[in-house]
């Protein structure tokens, strides 16, 4: 579906809102994964960085937004800039655009693989706590008021641990593949497609179709410019570009949303990070804890200066050493 009216086609023709709904949500990730893109490429000072700081859940506020009701008097007259904003999701609508998100996350599609990804944390989360949707709380859904409160939190949640896995993902993909982090948003685009048909073998037919589609559009919006030589030269382009500790990278951004969720202080992030390191096999040639998990102020300095992750506010640490969330943290990396 590559536009509202296509969408809206298809929605007459199955008699199901959902396409609507799904075009919606390819829009709305495509822009979370080119904002997330340009926070690399653009700002080469992680500490110029925002990440995970609850872009996703902002976006979709935006994205739903039910339009002003117009008077066919007020809609003949230019829109006025101290005009209210429009209202914001009611409680009846939430249920339903839940429902849809958990349906497109089981869709075959490659901008569904990012909320089934990110569906993974938060339904462990709903086993550990019985909170958000799942099967702890069938009870709840059940009824009108608090099915909807329930379905605002567990959206909410949702995005948090999207926004994690975005992060994660273009941190990833920032080290194996510098050429798609060009300062220029079009070279960034071209050499996303070059890198893409680079794998092409291990992709599936749906994302093989769109990057078909995405090509022939871009081959044609670039014919008669030199950015086209963009799209060849990533295809071949090797990474020479450092990444000693992915690992603890990895363990530091995914778990970002527990630390925010429950103010962890960095030494809470340190013990639990610590502890996942000594209980999987992540680091299991080494015998000692080094940099940055080697003191509170290196984590910290790194989180900052590396990751582009800060704390907005002081937390208490916890005396065990395994803060509110360290079940959670230790399920999602370690085998049960």
């Amino acid at each position: 579906m590559k536009t509202f009216q296509e969408a809206l086609a298809i929605c007459e023709k199955e008699k199901d809102g959902f396409y609507l709904s799904a075009f919606m949500f390819q829009a709305w990730l495509g822009q979370l994964l080119l904002d997330a893109a340009a926070q690399y490429a653009e700002k080469k000072d992680p500490r110029d960085r925002s990440m995970q700081n609850g872009q996703a859940w902002r976006a979709f506020l935006d994205l739903f937004r039910r339009p002003a009701v117009q008077t066919p008097e007020s809609s003949n007259q230019p829109p006025s800039t101290s005009s209210p904003p429009p209202p914001a999701l009611s409680d009846s609508d939430l249920p339903h655009i839940l429902s849809d998100l958990l349906r497109f996350a089981g869709c075959d599609d490659p901008m569904s693989e990012w909320l089934a990804n990110a569906a993974i944390p938060l339904s462990i989360e709903h086993d550990c706590t019985g909170d958000y949707i799942g099967p702890k709380s069938l009870a709840t859904a059940r009824l009108p008021k608090e099915a909807a409160d329930l379905a605002r939190r567990s959206i909410a949640r949702w995005c948090d641990w999207l926004d994690a896995c975005i992060h994660y993902r273009t941190h990833q993909f920032w080290h194996l593949a510098p050429a798609c982090f060009d300062p220029d948003p079009e070279k960034r685009e071209l050499a996303l497609l070059g890198t893409i048909q680079r794998h092409a073998a291990g992709q599936t037919e749906s994302s093989r179709a769109r990057w078909q589609s995405h090509f022939s559009e871009a081959a044609e919006r670039f014919k008669d410019s030199p950015k086209w030589s963009t799209l060849g030269k990533a295809m071949s382009a090797q990474s020479d570009r450092l990444w000693p500790y992915h690992d603890i990278d990895a363990i530091i951004i995914s778990l970002w949303p527990l630390l925010k969720k429950h103010n962890w202080t960095y030494r809470d992030l340190l013990n639990v990070a610590s502890e996942i390191i000594s209980l999987s096999s992540i680091n299991h040639k080494r015998s000692t804890i080094n940099y940055p998990l080697d003191s509170e102020q290196s984590l910290a300095t790194y989180c900052t200066n590396v990751l582009g992750l800060r704390k907005s506010a002081k937390g208490v640490t916890a005396k065990t050493g395994k803060p509110p969330g360290h079940d959670i943290a230790l399920r999602f990396f370690t085998k049960p």
